[in-house]
């Protein structure tokens, strides 16, 4: 029986020990935080210095791990290569551009509060070689890579309703009249806030605030990050309730209750109205889904060394 009993608490004690490691709140939807993409050169590639005269090939090659909670196809991420001139390296324009060739899965967490980290994905660029002789001992070049890829945020939050909405009696299941709290998926734009007040007899509304809190820029949607002044800081956002008779104001080229903002100084407030279709007293979800383009960027500096004449 000793033995049975000294087996089971090892057994115990592995099964926790490969539990052990990041969690989050169990009580929340979503892990949170503002990040998208996390990007970073791997070691020596680029190198640090290279060598003119067209014998001392080398690769930049870019990690990408996404810290975030939406997915990113393979296709909606682009990475770009600037600050040389690609024919002095022996490469075309067309080659200082790619995709990642494995789509950026998203963190995510299971029921038990247990955060499950996305794998990292590398996007290789090959074959640069400084063919042409350099005037003087050295230069040095900085090299940036940049990411633009499609993201989104999901708000959630809990509404109120009650049987009578302008004078409800007290000690109900929930309040109409103030703030309530938002939880957001992991990502640089967030809903940072949201309150609920009564409007009608059978109606409430609430206001929420959009902001950005990350590092990077923010394009339209499907803009592809255009450098246009047009498309900069525009956020697409659908509000969702699950209820007919919602609308909303501030959004434009949509529909009742979706459409763009632009972002002013980084945020926004949009307000809607809801319909309340039953004279009783419940909770329902309000989910706000933002969808955007994001770039950010990664710079170092690759020095150019003479092999003489």
């Amino acid at each position: 029986m000793k033995r049975v009993a000294l087996a089971l608490i090892a057994c115990v004690l592995i099964i926790a020990a490969c539990k052990t490691g990041e969690r989050a709140d169990i009580g929340a939807p979503f892990i949170g935080g503002t990040e998208g993409i996390t990007m970073e050169y791997l070691q020596d590639a680029p190198p640090a210095e290279v060598f003119d005269g067209g014998d001392f090939p080398f690769d930049i090659v870019v990690k990408l791990q996404n810290k975030g909670e939406w997915l990113i196809p393979a296709a909606n991420a682009v990475i770009t290569i600037s600050g040389i001139l690609p024919a002095e390296f022996q490469k075309t324009e067309a080659s200082m551009q790619q995709n990642p060739t494995e789509d950026l899965l998203a963190m995510r967490k299971d029921a038990e509060g247990n955060i499950i980290k996305s794998n990292p994905v590398f996007v290789e660029f090959t074959g640069f070689n400084h063919a042409p002789s350099i005037a003087g001992a050295t230069q040095t070049f900085p090299l940036r890579a940049t990411a633009c890829y499609a993201y989104g945020t999901l708000g959630n939050a809990l509404l109120c309703s009650r049987k009578n909405i302008l004078a409800p009696a007290a000690n109900g299941v929930c309040l109409i009249d103030e703030d309530k709290q938002v939880f957001n998926s992991g990502a640089p734009v967030q809903v940072t806030s949201l309150r609920e007040d009564p409007r009608a007899p059978n109606k409430i509304g609430f206001t929420f605030k959009v902001q950005y809190q990350g590092e990077g820029k923010i394009y339209e949607r499907g803009s592809v990050c255009l450098d246009d002044r047009a498309v900069k800081d525009k956020v697409f956002v659908d509000v969702k309730t699950g209820l007919p008779g919602l609308r909303c104001t501030g959004l434009t080229q949509g529909g009742e209750a979706s459409g763009f903002i632009t972002l002013f100084g980084g945020e926004k407030i949009i307000t809607c109205t809801q319909q309340i279709p039953s004279q009783s007293d419940f909770k329902f979800p309000v989910v706000i889904e933002l969808t955007y383009d994001f770039e950010e960027d990664i710079q170092t500096d690759i020095t150019v060394k003479s092999i003489g004449s």
